[in-house]
């Protein structure tokens, strides 16, 4: 029985076809080292979620949104034996397989995800088989599912359930049960992960992932628990804790983008981990639990929503997203840490290879030429380096860094140069391209731009890329800064939220207010006392 979990899929569409458009156009910043293939087979279905039975000797895959199923093959050589829908209740339809484990009873719990046939809302369930006879013996609700070491007890839709007799012991269902049976880990979108008594459901510890958790596992000694996630949120590394004091042992860097599953060898010695990384798409990569340092970086050609190590630990199972499922031999010699050839390579990164991979606290100072208001510079607190204007008109004023970004044309007109990158803390080979970054002093995070890759570049805003920029809201809510604000191409006094606002019916001075010059005046002309004519 492996201890993994794989949170569900949260559909987001425009986040979806903006990271797969951005995918198609990566090609490998450099060549990795494929894995060691024992045997590979094409699914039905894109892969979602894959498991090892306790005894080595079958793997099951599942996934696909129209008629998922979970398939079981023979470990030794990928022959197909048996073939299960995903669960499925009166009044609505499978629409995924969210989470695959198997029982040393010779069970496999199959979750799934639901939508209702009638107001369509999502819901999820859970399918029990006994393998034997392809018989389903338990049906509960819930996607997620997660069976203990003995197979005495099942997490599944909030609950840990006794097996046979079906009796609730505990709460946390679907999340990772630790092998000694007493800990149940669970994760959630807001980066919380907790840790609970499985029997009285007390609260253990409370950890932060940093970042949307996708997915959990227990080391094989139930010491050691990794949670990973990442997506659209900032924070996609890999933390390794101590389950006793919830103490953050490592940090692991690496996937770029996103984590989707992890798991820890059967010695405890290697986690593995699939996920989505900037410079080349996509990886599988073994890491060493007693220093988390990178052991093996591999390429396996298609994006990998899930991996598992078989029993022995010789070797593990992955599924891709274009249905092919594989079992390969777990690699015995690591990558060369550092190359020391002053280019930060995939595999390297500033924490492992800082001769080669730049990296800095971000800090900036106003008089260098350049407004950065992701520094706190604008046009009062860095009047050398921030265009504004403060006085007149007050329809005519604008500071750059404060009510007025880079995309405006003002900031960035000669010899005015505005960055609106954020700055801080920045790790070449870490994924995001932050800070002084650039293509040129590194490349393997610089290198790709594309709408859905987690930053908000300097030629995306809210309008054409949502997912990196955030949502645009949905009124003109300032109507003298020039932008379109709400997306809905119509700028400032254009747009009909605007039509009663006093900027849109004064724009030039009257006679009498206050100027600067003659542009602040409708006359054109500005007194020497200082008012319009």
């Amino acid at each position: 029985m492996k201890v993994h979990w794989m949170s569900g899929v949260r559909l987001d569409l425009l986040a979806l076809a903006s990271l797969l458009v951005g995918l198609a156009f990566f090609s490998p910043a450099s060549a990795q080292e494929a894995p060691d293939v024992v045997w590979e087979v094409a699914g039905t279905n894109s892969v979602s979620a894959v498991a090892f039975s306790s005894d080595g000797q079958q793997v099951a895959s599942g996934g696909g949104s129209q008629n998922p199923t979970a398939e079981v093959w023979d470990a030794a050589d990928g022959t197909a034996l048996a073939t299960f829908p995903a669960p499925s209740r009166s009044g609505a339809v499978a629409t995924g397989i969210a989470s695959l484990d198997f029982s040393p009873a010779g069970l496999l719990a199959v979750g799934g995800s639901l939508i209702s046939t009638g107001y369509p809302v999502p819901g999820a369930a859970t399918d029990v088989w006994r393998l034997a006879d392809e018989t389903i013996v338990h049906s509960f609700g819930g996607g997620k599912v997660s069976f203990s070491a003995d197979g005495t007890r099942l997490t599944t839709g909030g609950l840990v359930r006794e097996i046979p007799s079906e009796a609730v012991v505990g709460l946390g269902g679907g999340s990772p049960i630790s092998p000694d049976g007493q800990t149940v880990a669970t994760g959630d979108f807001d980066g919380e992960v907790t840790l609970l008594d499985v029997v009285s459901g007390d609260l253990l510890q409370t950890l932060s992932n940093g970042g949307e958790v996708r997915t959990l596992a227990f080391s094989p000694d139930s010491q050691m628990l990794a949670s990973a996630g990442g997506g659209v949120d900032p924070d996609s590394t890999i933390k390794l804790w101590r389950v006793s004091d919830g103490a953050l042992l490592h940090t692991l860097f690496g996937h770029g983008i996103g984590v989707s599953s992890v798991d820890f060898s059967p010695d405890g010695e290697l986690l593995i981990s699939s996920g989505t990384d900037v410079g080349y798409a996509r990886s599988i990569r073994l890491w060493r639990t007693a220093d988390g340092a990178l052991f093996k970086t591999l390429d396996p050609g298609s994006a990998v929503r899930s991996v598992a190590f078989s029993p022995d630990g010789a070797t593990f199972v992955y599924g891709r997203i274009d249905g092919i499922v594989a079992v390969a031999r777990t690699p015995l010699e690591a990558d060369p840490a550092c190359n020391n050839d002053s280019v930060c390579d995939p595999g390297e990164d500033c924490h492992i290879c800082p001769t080669d991979c730049i990296s800095g606290t971000g800090t900036t100072s106003c008089g260098d030429g350049i407004c950065q208001p992701g520094a706190g510079e604008d046009c009062i607190s860095c009047a050398l380096d921030c265009r504004g204007k403060v006085d007149g008109n007050p329809h005519r004023r604008y500071c750059c860094g404060d009510d007025v970004d880079c995309t405006d044309s003002r900031c960035n007109a000669d010899p005015w140069i505005c960055d609106g990158t954020p700055v801080g803390p920045y790790c070449c080979g870490d994924g995001p391209c932050n800070g002084p970054e650039d293509s040129t002093n590194c490349a393997i995070d610089c290198q790709f731009v594309f709408c859905g890759d987690g930053n908000c570049d300097a030629s995306e805003d809210q309008c054409d890329c949502a997912i990196d920029c955030g949502t645009p809201p949905d009124i003109e809510s300032i109507c003298d800064d020039g932008i379109d604000n709400d997306c809905d191409l119509n700028t400032d006094c254009e747009d009909g939220d605007c039509v009663d606002d006093s900027v849109c019916s004064i724009l030039c001075g009257q006679r009498g207010d206050p100027c600067v010059d003659g542009i602040d005046c409708c006359s054109g002309t500005c007194k020497n006392n200082g008012t319009c004519k």
